[in-house]
């Protein structure tokens, strides 16, 4: 019951809140001029990393967990999507990750060495350094669409989408926790700490400075985004250890259900950022309010807040204009970026 039911109600509330928050995020950020600062470039990869992973994963997984309680059903998509699915969960998973370590690098360059770095943050950099983390994740992960395969389930006359051999499982899931979680949250704990040890050291420059509050807030949002990713990967990752390194006992009620958790916790990383956004930087909680008021019907009543924000878009998409006839860059002639996210 729990499976049949439960599960597949559980992922597609994921699912549905994913592809609603991510969508919001990137509609945002690609059509307000002045939101597309360099770290919200980040923030759109983010965004399109976790729409992909939480289109994919949820839904097929939920299928499993249900066929599962049927003793006749068997993997009816065939083996050139059984293997996309599985090589999809790696590749959006790693660049993920990457990206939060991407975005804790950008972060040290602008805190710590913030002139010294200023070309190498320029945005199309940024951009050229988010296709390269894609690419990178798309040709280390080849081996996966060979790592899986559909197959027969014993003398059932059913067919599941599995690996190909039960002992490929050791070295994909101790390379997925080292290489997608241990690695790069060491990294980015290690350039978080250098962040934290120079504001300490500079604070007294910064107290009464409005920029030095706002790289502090921003700091401390990617901080939190990071946290909670941390905590969010980890029982899975413990769990797919213990499966193929371990023992787990499979016939235990509430380990199982442990498990079901410990997948929604794995998948809901997918769908939390938009909601720490809303609810840690009036920019983005003013445009998302913008976005979804704007696909009100006519009688919807817009607060102060969000006439303001589309007065301010306005006044910057004009001055894009101006600044792409005198090949300036737009961000020089639009004052308007008060929010936390919208600071390079």
């Amino acid at each position: 019951m729990l499976h049949a039911v439960v599960v597949p109600i559980l992922f597609t509330v994921i699912t549905l809140l994913g592809l609603a928050g991510n969508t919001l995020v990137i509609v945002v950020i690609v059509t307000r001029v002045r939101m597309r600062t360099v770290t919200n470039i980040l923030l759109l990869n983010l965004a399109v990393a976790d729409l992909g992973f939480v289109l994919v994963i949820p839904p097929f997984t939920a299928y499993e967990y249900v066929a599962g309680e049927l003793p006749t059903s068997s993997w009816p998509l065939g083996n050139t999507v059984c293997k996309l699915l599985h090589y999809l969960v790696n590749v959006t998973a790693y660049v993920t990750v990457y990206t939060l370590v991407l975005i804790a690098v950008v972060r040290y360059m602008t805190i710590v060495h913030n002139a010294r770095t200023a070309r190498l943050r320029q945005r199309s950099r940024v951009i050229v350094a988010l296709g390269s983390i894609w690419t990178g994740m798309l040709l280390v992960n080849i081996p996966i669409l060979g790592a899986y395969t559909v197959r027969r389930v014993g003398d059932s006359g059913r067919h599941s989408c599995d690996l190909v051999n039960q002992s490929l499982g050791r070295p994909i899931f101790a390379t997925f926790f080292a290489f997608a979680y241990v690695t790069p949250l060491l990294v980015i704990a290690v350039f978080s700490l250098l962040i934290m040890a120079h504001l300490s050291r500079q604070k007294s420059r910064f107290a009464a400075a409005r920029s030095g509050r706002r790289q502090r807030r921003v700091t401390r949002l990617l901080l939190l985004i990071v946290a909670v990713f941390a905590v969010l990967w980890l029982p899975i990752h413990v769990h797919l250890l213990m499966a193929f390194f371990g023992h787990i006992p499979a016939e235990s009620s509430v380990y199982m259900t442990l498990s079901v958790v410990w997948n929604c916790l794995a998948y809901a990383n997918s769908c939390v950022n938009p909601i720490i956004y809303n609810y840690t930087c009036k920019d983005f909680r003013a445009a998302f309010q913008s976005v979804v008021y704007s696909c009100c019907p006519s009688g919807c009543v817009r607060t102060d807040q969000v006439q303001e924000v589309n007065d301010r878009d306005e006044r910057c998409d004009r001055m894009e204009l101006v600044s792409q006839s005198k090949h300036s860059r737009s961000y020089r002639l639009c004052p308007y970026n008060t929010g936390v996210i919208s600071i390079v």
